[in-house]
């Protein structure tokens, strides 16, 4: 009701520039953890499967962990924005997680435990990845060898001036 009876306001909202650019991050994984036990050489798989959705700025895990990745390193200082956090970006926080994730299913214990993960994760960020997410990317490929990393990016508008990127798109 407040939407309707506002709806000036919710014009001018929708079609202000603003600095700040969401990003935001897709992941669709599907990965198993092969562990060998017992004497005869048993293996279990363990799957780790699903989806992962994430926006840049604010991230709980950073604040459990009091601020420190465990997997990942993120580029510190670079010229462009060299105040920003990169360990805050939304591609960024989704690796470092789906590394916890495969934690918890037994497979980043040792170098031999991660050459035990295989599968695939197919992640879609909504622009161009900054160089320490790059960075990100290929530390996650070098740590888990049997997995494979597919990315996609493009311009989808997802900033608050969401009505004049796509203006371009009308029929």
């Amino acid at each position: 009701m407040y939407i309707r009876q506002n709806n000036e306001v919710l014009k001018e909202l929708t079609t202000q520039d603003v600095l700040h650019k969401r990003v935001c991050s897709y992941a669709e994984y599907t990965l198993q953890v092969y562990a060998l036990f017992g004497r005869d050489g048993d293996t279990t798989v363990t799957p780790v499967t699903g989806i992962m959705i994430r926006e840049n700025g604010y991230w709980t895990a950073s604040n459990v962990r009091g601020g420190k990745c465990r997997w990942l390193q993120a580029v510190k200082g670079l010229r462009v924005g060299p105040f920003v956090d990169r360990m805050l970006c939304s591609e960024f926080q989704m690796l470092e997680e789906l590394c916890d994730g495969i934690e918890k299913a037994g497979g980043m214990g040792t170098a031999g435990q991660q050459t035990s993960v295989h599968g695939q994760v197919r992640m879609y960020i909504s622009t161009t990845p900054c160089i320490s997410c790059v960075g990100a990317m290929s530390q996650f490929l070098m740590m888990l060898p049997g997995v494979s990393l597919e990315v996609a990016c493009g311009r989808i508008p997802v900033r608050q001036g969401w009505k004049k990127d796509a203006s371009h798109w009308a029929v």
